[in-house]
């Protein structure tokens, strides 16, 4: 039901954050730093950030069991059990640095590889069996564990109990993370316009369709970004003196990213009603228009922010993420309220699109640091593609597939519109895409000579 969303929306807004917090940014900070890390840094960063991770639990448990006898609503025992997951989460973070550190991502690929595996079974298995919200907090106590004995397991680095001392390089390293953290955590506030503003104003059924949309509409982008994160900042920190791979690093994770992501756009553009109807149930179309708009500020904007916070950070540079994070913040808050009590939950939608639009802000102030280089001439043909795609798909199945059930016409529908997306790139992109193929073909390092 859309209640229960609203109440997973509550969830993961917890979660994040504390992750966050408890990460502080330090671990960012040592991937991002030219000099070696060596163990004993990352044993004093693992038991910062468990102490830290171990606060948070406790200060969780402290609200949880006020708020729950207030209001007698089981959320604040779902949020507790999410967030003592946060030891095991920041300790698997640790034992996979060095590989992130020296771009070596296949074990660490399959660690997050595992550990999304068991997310979803678990969550969807208590689903299954009517758990409702918690499912999601005991599959995101089950990703932490998987997590935690895949890194043990594939890592080399051996945390061990050492003494705290206060020296430049913690210091600079809690500088960096400041920074880091504060535009996470910024960008988590923006979001979280959700349970703040949404669920209390227009209920917890409004906050359900808000929450599936974004996820909906942000899941093949959330996919391809992160690849994209884990790839690129590990790599541009390594180059980070070398302007012209890290343009051209950027240039290529754009075509790549907005190429990728409307693979899963297109069924949503072709079949938005019938994949909700089917999926959700039809008490759940009303989420529709703010679906379509959602996607649409994706599909323009959405390849080009992952790139872009790697490259910011990958320099040095976050305080230029922090800042423009505080500028989405308080826009998101401006034009989310009014356009919500105007258009109802698609004004959210329609906010989405011109926040997605500050990113040319973010990317103007990159140029003070690496110099010019385009966006615009990356995307434009994937998205030419994608239309025209979507456009014949619809007709497609609305002259020649009528009759069919909703499952076929659904399938046969996206198959007709990746064929058609597939022939109009061979036709009008082929030579980057060949050109992308042979730079990837050697891995990261290879490809751009790291």
């Amino acid at each position: 039901m859309p209640e229960q969303f609203g109440q997973v929306a509550i969830i993961m807004v917890a979660v994040k954050t504390s992750t966050l917090l408890a990460d502080g940014g330090l671990g960012v900070y040592l991937v991002q730093r030219t000099e070696a890390v060596n163990e004993y840094e990352l044993s004093r960063v693992a038991i910062l950030q468990v102490l830290a991770a171990v606060a948070l639990c406790v200060l969780a448990a402290g609200v949880s069991f006020p708020v729950h006898g207030w209001s007698g609503s089981p959320v604040p025992w779902m949020v507790l059990v999410a967030v003592c997951s946060l030891p095991l989460v920041v300790m698997r973070g640790m034992y996979l640095l060095q590989q992130e550190r020296e771009v070596r991502l296949g074990p660490v690929v399959r660690v997050e590889v595992g550990e999304e595996l068991v997310f979803a079974v678990v969550a969807i298995t208590l689903a299954l069996g009517g758990h409702g919200a918690w499912s999601i907090a005991w599959a995101q106590m089950a990703k932490a564990v998987v997590g935690y004995i895949g890194a043990r397991l594939v890592s080399e680095t051996r945390i061990r109990p050492v003494g705290i001392v206060w020296d430049s390089k913690l210091r600079q390293g809690l500088m960096f993370g400041l920074h880091y953290q504060m535009a996470q955590l910024v960008d988590m506030a923006r979001v979280a316009v959700n349970p703040l503003f949404i669920i209390p104003v227009l209920g917890l059924q409004a906050g359900g369709f808000v929450e599936r949309s974004w996820y909906l509409a942000g899941a093949a982008l959330s996919i391809v970004l992160a690849v994209q994160k884990k790839v690129m900042f590990p790599y541009i920190a390594r180059v980070q003196l070398d302007p012209e791979r890290i343009k051209q690093a950027i240039a290529d994770a754009v075509h790549t990213g907005a190429t990728l992501d409307k693979l899963v756009f297109l069924p949503i553009v072709v079949f938005a009603p019938e994949l909700i109807r089917l999926v959700f149930g039809p008490q759940w179309l009303p989420m529709v228009p703010l679906l379509y708009w959602l996607v649409a500020g994706n599909s323009l904007f959405g390849a080009l922010a992952s790139p872009l916070y790697a490259a910011a950070n990958g320099v040095g540079r976050s305080h230029l993420v922090a800042r423009f994070n505080i500028i989405s913040f308080l826009c998101s808050w401006i034009l989310i309220v009014p356009l919500t009590f105007i258009f109802g939950i698609s004004g959210v939608g329609i906010a989405g699109v011109l926040l997605w639009g500050l990113l040319i802000y973010l990317k103007r102030s990159m140029t003070e640091s690496i110099g010019r280089f385009g966006y615009f001439h990356e995307i434009v043909r994937p998205v030419a593609c994608f239309l025209a795609a979507g456009l014949i798909g619809r007709v497609v199945a609305t002259s020649w597939m009528v009759g069919l059930p909703p499952v076929w016409l659904i399938l046969l529908g996206t198959m007709a519109s990746y064929l058609v997306y597939g022939a109009l790139l061979c036709v009008v992109d082929q030579r980057r895409l060949r050109e992308l193929v042979r730079r990837f073909r050697g891995g990261v390092a290879m490809s751009y000579g790291a």
